[in-house]
């Protein structure tokens, strides 16, 4: 459309206006401007740019739709900005979808009242001070890598199942209150240096035979 075409479309406010109703609607250089009895800017069209501009000095916009949808589609896409809060809310559900490009999968959020799915191909989040606090927690993963400076875990009971369990580290150590209890078919120990065994009793059995190999033995 046209600056002189939306001119036209305007010129019946002019018509319908009281005094001074002539400058309601006015066009300069291509562009369109309509203005309240205050002369406060109301609406704005620039043919050169293709640009319209809705304007509400003072006040509230709202819009109602009692029976029906409110649809937006745009093709370089929609951006919202607000000096404050932006609130969005809906009695079912509210979705956030992304599709994917040429065959890509996308990324969707999904919150209604029986939780919130998220499903995408890649999760990144990065937070100074993070807390979670749930009742139950799954995690299944093909991959699980984690690094950290410091790691703390309280627990009532750590319950590990694995077919290979490797361990390294520079120094270990275990302090158990009561029983510490090591039950496998077999156990081998092997100390590069020296080996130390320390107890206020110690009991070593066999059922079969028992075997001490050294260069010296000590006993008493």
């Amino acid at each position: 459309m046209t600056a002189t075409a939306l001119a036209e479309v305007m010129r019946p406010l002019e018509a319908e206006g009281a005094e001074g109703a002539e400058s309601l609607v006015t066009e300069a250089a291509g562009v369109v401007r309509v203005r309240d009895r205050s002369g406060a800017l109301v609406f704005e069209f620039d043919a050169n740019s293709g640009r319209s501009v809705l304007y509400v000095a003072a006040g509230d916009l709202e819009i109602r739709v009692p029976e029906g949808a409110v649809k937006m589609s745009a093709r370089d896409g929609v951006s919202i900005d607000s000096e404050g809060s932006v609130d969005i809310a809906a009695q079912h559900a509210v979705k956030l979808v992304s599709r994917g490009l040429e065959g890509a999968p996308g990324s969707s959020v999904v919150l209604d009242p029986r939780g919130t799915a998220v499903a995408t191909p890649r999760l990144d989040a990065r937070a100074h001070t993070a807390e979670v606090s749930v009742g139950e927690a799954r995690v299944l993963a093909r991959s699980l890598h984690t690094a950290v400076e410091t790691a703390r875990q309280v627990a009532g009971v750590v319950e590990v199942q694995a077919s290979r369990i490797v361990e390294r580290a520079k120094n270990v150590y275990r302090e158990v209150e009561e029983l510490s209890q090591t039950r496998a078919g077999r156990i081998r120990v092997v100390a590069l240096t020296t080996y130390h065994l320390l107890g206020k009793r110690t009991l070593l059995k066999a059922e079969e035979d028992m075997k001490i190999r050294g260069e010296k033995i000590h006993l008493g």
